[in-house]
This record gives structure tokens, sequence and C-alpha cells, in this order.
């Protein structure tokens, strides 16, 4: 046991290893998942059990990343969703009625609004079972819906489904999205597809709804516009239906999204804040136990009243972690603090490791307290005395130690997730940020003086000075030539080259070795001709892909770096309603440039790629063709193709198509209806055609003059698949 605690006791940051060995367990157990869960559990134990027993110092520490390794496996194997006896997803097939508590208020978006739920119960044809599990719903544009709190209890009669996974190549996969959070089903809730139960009025969840509606109402009476109350909603609640999207893309084009986003740097300001407030403590006995257990309650009031989101909560627990640290220990470094609070989480909850927000928070958080001293340090004097100039020039200098550390911290996960960079990030985060705190304060005075009526007034209108200077800032900083850059490629070695360039630059940073920089130095020469040889291929690429868009037809030629799509002529009118299914392909093979071809004649329906030659079927021309069809009286006067694509549930028949071309196989495209591409594929059966249904199978790409199915991803959840 004495070798135990030198060894824990030991290390400079010990809990750095187990998080560490805990994150590799669980991205082990994503790639490689196992069968039962028991012989899991089993080998965790023995490794438990053997790292209490050893007693040799220097197998401790690879025992114990084992362990934790094990730990994080048996974790994400044990916390995957529909694992429970009483899964509610067992009782689908046959439910007819579900009873739902909201998690949440629902999130409102211009078609529609969506809200997390817990599922207490399934009624079937033997009465109601009692369940448990995540739900996602979705409710349609009416007024019923803006009623509904936290807490409410609701029984819906719709039918749940697995979400769309990911249908074409380098999409979006939104149910592996909701399968990490817990989720395997969503349902859709027209106004007569549900009703309110009861409302929770005494529970926790509904009490804290009640008083945010609440804050909501009173900050609705302040003489703010309408823009300047929904920041201020975000900006102390965390509620960002209410910002438009002028303000939304003008913050994004600064650098600043992440203010209207509740996180790490607001609950950083409240703590700092109350710190401020009750410095006076200190002069006190226990002073600084008074002023952390302040700082600690309020921090978590704060986190209460934004909603108990995941992104706050985290930030909470990461910053409790820091306080705790600071009263019971001397000097408890922040790394460690960090890393207990990772612990904490991922132990929780194993799938938070694949959240954004959590690599974002946690990668910008370590870069802060690990790079800005040692940059800060560069600035200092060995000057007993300085002038107020040279404090007010340090100040700048810490802020802009902090902007560009947390910025390039977090670079390679933004580059990779979102694949923009804001250009003048300094200018926006250099003035707006560190006034993040006055604002937030003087929100909060605006809402505590809500009592009376002529403080509350004057504070309104400073807060409405203070957002106008934010908006003007924002807005001048977004109309400077190329202040965002868009459509970035970042590839999984792109993330990983570019994370090592950032590791070795700031361990050459505090370790002053000349090792690091030559590995810094060769991880960027990596990159840059990664990169250059990933743009050269892309520069020679021939590509033709039928995207599965449900209400689209959407065919798109690659040649190079351009392309051209060819589509219906609603989709040619908005080809920015296209760009979920297609906006991850051209951005993976850096197409920058795209011309539109509407399918209007029947000669505009004649697609040649390359040596293959394609016919798309729709509405548009289905008449005409089957009249042709009857007309014609030979079969060798047909036209040659590679392939017929039928969309839009085109009327003509497979018998009509095959009396007009000569055709190797038939594609179709997902905006046919079910009934339609059943008979078309009994045809093709029939006629020995080869026949691809997108729907079944996903996008259909060809490639090198050879079509390659591409599959898209199914049964991720292995309960109720369809």
């Amino acid at each position: 046991m004495r070798g135990i605690r030198e060894a824990i006791i030991g290390g400079r940051n010990p809990l750095a290893i187990a998080v560490l060995s805990l994150m590799t367990g669980i991205g082990l157990q994503s790639l490689v998942p196992a069968e039962n869960v028991i012989w899991c559990a089993a080998v965790s134990l023995l490794l438990m059990l053997m790292l209490v027993l050893t007693r040799k110092e220097r197998v401790f520490p690879m025992l114990a990343a084992l362990t934790f390794a094990a730990l994080g496996y048996t974790l994400a194997q044990a916390r995957m969703p529909g694992q429970e006896k009483d899964y509610y997803g067992r009782f689908l097939p046959q439910a007819t009625q579900l009873e739902v508590r909201l998690l949440e208020r629902p999130h409102t978006s211009t078609q529609s609004a969506k809200a997390i739920g817990e599922v207490l119960g399934v009624r079937d044809s033997k009465g109601w079972h009692n369940t448990r599990g995540r739900l996602m719903l979705f409710f349609s544009n009416d007024g019923r819906r803006d009623s509904l709190l936290a807490g409410d209890h609701i029984i819906i009669q719709a039918k749940v489904r697995q979400p769309s996974g990911r249908e074409n190549p380098w999409q979006f996969d939104y149910r592996r999205h909701l399968y990490r959070q817990g989720i395997c089903y969503v349902t859709f809730l027209h106004e007569d597809c549900y009703m309110l139960l009861r409302h929770d009025k005494d529970g926790v969840a509904a009490r804290l709804a009640h008083i945010r509606m609440r804050l909501m109402e009173t900050i609705a009476e302040a003489d703010l516009t309408v823009s300047q109350r929904g920041v201020a909603e975000a900006l102390l609640l965390g509620w960002k239906d209410d910002v438009d999207e002028e303000t939304r893309a003008r913050f994004q084009d600064a650098g600043i999204l992440h203010l209207l986003c509740v996180s790490g740097l607001h609950v950083g300001v409240v703590a700092a804040l109350l710190g401020g407030c009750f410095k006076f403590l200190l002069r006190f006995r226990r002073g600084e136990m008074y002023k952390g257990i302040i700082q600690f309650a309020g921090v978590w009031m704060f986190v209460m009243l934004t909603g108990m989101a995941p992104a706050t909560l985290r930030a909470g627990v990461m910053f409790s972690c820091i306080i705790v640290g600071r009263l019971f220990f001397t000097a408890p470094p922040t790394a460690n603090s960090l890393a207990a609070s990772a612990l904490f989480l991922l132990l929780a909850r194993p799938s938070l490791l694949f959240d954004v927000g959590f690599q974002l928070s946690y990668s910008s958080v370590l870069g802060i307290v690990t790079l800005c001293p040692p940059l800060q340090q560069l600035a200092r004097t060995r000057r007993t005395q300085e002038s107020v100039v040279y404090q007010a020039l340090y100040k700048l200098w810490d802020v802009f130690c902090v902007t560009t550390v947390a910025q390039l911290s977090s670079l390679p996960f933004v580059l990779f997730y979102f694949h923009q960079f804001p250009t003048y990030f300094i200018v926006a985060n250099m003035t707006i940020v560190p006034f993040a705190g006055v604002l937030l304060g003087s929100v909060l005075l605006m809402m505590l003086f809500s009592w009376w009526p002529i403080m509350f007034r004057a504070m309104g209108w400073v807060v409405g000075v203070e957002l106008q200077g934010v908006d003007t800032c924002t807005g001048w900083v977004s109309s400077l030539p190329h202040a965002l850059w868009q459509n970035i490629y970042c590839d999984m070695l792109v993330l990983f080259l570019s994370a090592a360039v950032i590791v070795f630059a700031g361990l050459l940073l505090l370790k002053r070795k000349r090792a690091y920089l030559f590995m810094a130095f060769t991880a960027l020469v990596v990159l840059g001709v990664y990169v250059a040889l990933v743009t050269a291929t892309h520069g020679r690429q021939r590509r033709l892909i039928c995207y599965s868009a449900p209400r689209a037809t959407a065919i798109e030629a690659v040649v190079g770096r351009k392309s051209v799509l060819y589509c219906d002529s609603a989709t040619a009118h908005s080809p920015a309603s296209i760009d979920y299914p297609s906006g991850g392909y051209l951005l993976h093979y850096q197409v920058k440039h795209r011309a539109v071809e509407a399918f209007s004649d029947l000669k505009s329906h004649f697609i040649s790629f390359d040596t293959l030659r394609l016919f798309v079927v729709d509405r548009s021309n289905s008449y005409l063709l089957m009249r042709a069809a009857r007309q014609s009286d030979s079969l060798s006067t047909r036209t040659k193709l590679h392939y017929v694509v039928v969309a839009d549930n085109a009327y003509a028949s497979l018998h009509d198509l095959r009396r007009l071309f000569f055709f190797d196989g038939v594609v179709l495209c997902s905006n046919n209806g079910q009934r339609r591409r059943s008979q078309l594929a009994a045809d093709c059966r029939k006629y020995g055609v080869t026949c691809y249904d997108i729907v079944q199978n996903g996008a259909w790409e060809i490639q090198g003059g050879e079509a390659r199915p591409w599959r898209k991803t199914i049964g991720l959840t292995g309960v109720g698949e369809e």
C-alpha cells in the first residue's frame, strides 16, 4: 500500500494518466464494441484487484493505465442506450401510446420545435408498461407547444422511428449524433398527436423552468430591441432561440459565437465576479473558505438557471473542482483539477468524449492553464515597481495570450467540425470578450433591480448601450474583407497533424528543448505535404453522384474542383435546400465552384459523364415517354444508355422504358414513394435488369467510369431496428 500511495501522490498531475487511459478505453469501445458486458466487468474487477495488491512501484503506472482503460471500455459498453430490460424500444412494435416527461422546454426553429423527453410508460394490447429511455420529440408549428415546460407529462400517439443515418458520403450522421446522447428514436408530433397529461409543479426541473420563464419575461419588459433581448437571454439563461440570424452571423464572423452559448466562459465570469465582490472576506479568519463556498454556490445557481445544459454542467463541474482544489490544497495544479473534472464527467457519461463541446472546452482550457503562464512571463521584467502604463500593457498582453492560446488550442477541432476560421478573432476577442464580464454583470444587476422600476429602467438603458456597442464592434469586424474563411479542408489525418504541431509547439515553449522544435517542424512539413497532395489529387478527380434527397432530384458531376448540379426546377431555384445531403461531399472533395442545370426539356434529361450516359425519368417527361413508347414499332431504334434514373414517382413503366432505351441498370431516387419503388424493383427482377434503390442503400456514386454503391449507416442501436 505504501507503493500505491507514493505512486498516486508522487506525480505532478497523477490524474492525467487516469483520464487519458479512460479516454482510450472509451474510444476503443466505439471502434470494437463487445458482445457481453459481463466479461468486460470481470476483467475490470480483476485489474482493480491486481492494482490494490501490487507492491511494485514500477508496475503500478502501467497497471493503473490498463485498469482505467478497461474501466472506460466497460462503462461505455454498459451505458449504451437500449441495454436495459425495461427499455421502451422493446415495446414499440405493439405500442399504441407513450407517456413522456419533457426534460427541457421545446426549442423553437423556423419549421418546428424539438425537445428531449424521458419515456415513462408504453401502452400496448396488454396495458401499460413502466419503461425508461430518452426520445427526441419534434413538434409542428402550433400554439400548444409554447405552453410546454420542462417536467410536463404528455401522452403521445404517433409513429416512433429511428432517426435518419448517413445516407450520403461525408454527410452528417444525425443517428450517431443522437445515439451518443442516449437517444435511439425520434417522433414527429402534430397538434392532434399529443395531449398534456399534467404539469409537474413540484419537481426541481419544473421549478427551474418556471424561474427561467419569469426571468425571460423580466428581460422582455426591459427597454431593449428584439435582437438585444435575444443576446441578453443567451448570455444570462443560455436561451438562443430568440437570437436572430443576422446577429448570429455577425458573432460567427467575428469569432465570438461562443458568447451566445453558455459555457466555461460564462461560468468563469460568474465565479470571477463573485470572487471579486467577496474578496473582502479574505481579511477574516477562514475568509478563503467562505469565499470559496459562495463561489461554489453561485456557480451552481447559475448552472441551474441556465437549464443545466450539458455544456453548462461540464463547465460547472470543471470550475467546482478548481474551487474545491484551492480550498483544500495549498497550491493545487489547475491542470490536475481540470483532469479531475474530466474524469468525473467521463465516469458519469462516457459518451461525452465524442461531444464537440466537451472537446472544444477542455482543449481550450488545457491550453490556457498550461501555455498562458510561460507566455505571459515573456513580457515581464524584473523591476520591482512598474508604472501604470506598464501595468496596462501587461494586462493587454495577458488578454492577448489567453485569447490566442484558447483559439489555437481548439483550432484542430474547429477546423474538423466546422471547417471555418475567423480571420480577425483577435480583434473581437480582445475587445468584446474582456467586456463580457461587465455585460453579464450589468444584465444580472438589471434583473436584481427588477422590483425597482427606476433602477430597472436605468439598468436596462445601460445594458442597451453596452449591447449596442457590442453590435457595432461585431458588425465592423464582420464587414472586414475575408472575415471568415469557410470550407477549409480537414479530415482525420489533418486533425491529428495539426494537433501534433500545436502540442509540440507547446512543449517547446514549456521545456525549451530543440527536439520539440524539430518535431513541430516535421509535423508542420508533413501536414503541408499531405494537404498539397490531397489538393492535387482532387484537382484531377472525376465523380458523379446521385444524392439521397427525399424531396429533390439531385445528380452532381464533379470534374476537378468544379461541379455541375443536375436537378429539378425547385432545387435549381434554391440550391441551398440540398446543402445538408451534399455539403459534406463537396467539402471533402474540395469543390469550389458549382453550376446548376435544371431539367427543363427532354434533351436536358440526358446526362453524359466520361463514357457513361444517363437519362432521368421524372413526372415532367413521363407522359411524353409513355406516348413515344406506344408509337415505337421497332426495338432496333432504341437509344443506348448505361443507366436510367427514375425520380419523383415517374409514371413510365419499365416496359415502356425498355421499348425506348437499351440500358444496363435502373437507379431509383429517394423521392419515389415506397409503392413505386417496390413495383419498379419487381419489374427489374422480372426482366433481369440491375436495380439500385437509393432509399435502401444510400447515395449512388460513379468514380472512374464505374458505379460504386455507397451504403448508409444502419442498425446502430441493436434494439427494434427497422
